[in-house]
């Protein structure tokens, strides 16, 4: 569960910052050692100060009581978090789907494109892979 919430919680704080900032100015934001210049820019990387600290609070949550944590307590702030997203992107909360990470989003994406497009001889889905 921990995993979810790391995206979930650099989303929230990334949208509701007054005055966005990038590059050096966002170094302050991080727990990078100082001397550490990071080049990967999306296989991994580290969480924005203010998602790791609330992303404790949830971990301590979940770690005081993991039973009651997943039986229900963890629905209430990720359907506040995917209320203010859905608001925030212009998108109906029905239509918002919170995944545990990019691969999980295309694999139900791709499915559903699969199940919905009924595809036909002939006809072809194109991508493009720029990871490398």
């Amino acid at each position: 569960m921990v995993s979810s919430f790391h995206t979930l919680l650099i989303i929230v704080v990334a949208f509701t910052m007054a005055e966005p900032q990038f590059g050096h100015q966002m170094r302050k934001h991080f727990l990078m050692k100082e001397d550490l210049v990071n080049l990967n820019a999306a296989a991994f990387g580290t969480m924005c100060r203010p998602a790791y600290e609330s992303q404790r609070k949830y971990v301590d949550i979940m770690e005081s009581n993991p039973n009651i944590w997943f039986r229900g307590v963890y629905q209430e702030p990720l359907n506040r978090a995917r209320t203010r997203i859905s608001k925030y992107v212009n998108a109906k909360e029905d239509d918002l789907v919170i995944v545990e990470n990019t691969s999980a989003a295309i694999n139900a994406i791709m499915r559903s494109l699969a199940d919905g497009l009924n595809l036909g001889k002939g006809d072809a889905v194109l991508y493009m892979n720029i990871a490398r």
